[in-house]
């Protein structure tokens, strides 16, 4: 018994050793960067067949995307839903030069911090551009202090946000400064 002990015991050091060798460490990080460039050029085929993109195009759409899910997914968010809300403000606006670096990560923060859906953040969001004329940036701040509000009366934000977004025809019909009025209308 002790010898089939002292076996596994060298078997396991063999297999620690050959797996901690810089061979081995060279094998996994060559498998890791394969991996992420597949899902990198898979992600941006995806956006070029939904979104008729160049490759190019196509290419920095995916590399935002995946940067708003990243975002999400660090401050515990869905990724998925970060990915819906880049892919669908460019759906909204229209424009791949609405979507940068920053305001895709600033939207994975967004729908992680405040449970928003991917879509309705793009259509608040496109709302918010048409009511008041702000930046992008501005209105994502917006969504964000809306949220703040939520949270500070002891409402679930994305309630109140999925809420208002869901009825964006009120919303633009009945929107002052800046939608502030309805955002405290859909707390209460």
């Amino acid at each position: 018994a002790q010898d089939k002990i002292n076996d596994f015991r060298d078997k396991i050091s063999e297999t620690s050793a050959f797996l901690s060798s810089p061979k081995a460490m060279g094998v996994a990080a060559i498998g890791v960067a394969v991996k992420l460039m597949t899902d990198f050029a898979n992600k941006a085929l995806e956006v070029r067949q939904s979104l008729g993109t160049s490759a190019v195009d196509s290419a920095r759409l995916a590399g935002n995307v995946k940067s708003a899910a990243i975002s999400a997914k660090l401050l515990g968010g869905s990724s998925e839903e970060a990915e819906a809300a880049v892919t669908g403000l460019v759906e909204e606006f229209g424009s791949l030069s609405v979507v940068s670096l920053e305001t895709s990560v600033n939207l994975g923060k967004l729908v992680a911090t405040t449970g928003i859906t991917g879509k309705n953040a793009a259509a608040l969001l496109k709302q918010l551009e048409a009511i008041n004329g702000a930046s992008l940036e501005t209105n994502i701040n917006l969504l964000s202090s809306v949220s703040s509000l939520a949270r500070a009366e002891g409402v679930a934000p994305a309630q109140v946000l999925n809420s208002i977004a869901e009825d964006t025809k009120t919303f633009a019909e009945f929107a002052k400064d800046g939608g502030m009025n309805l955002a405290r209308a859909a707390i209460e």
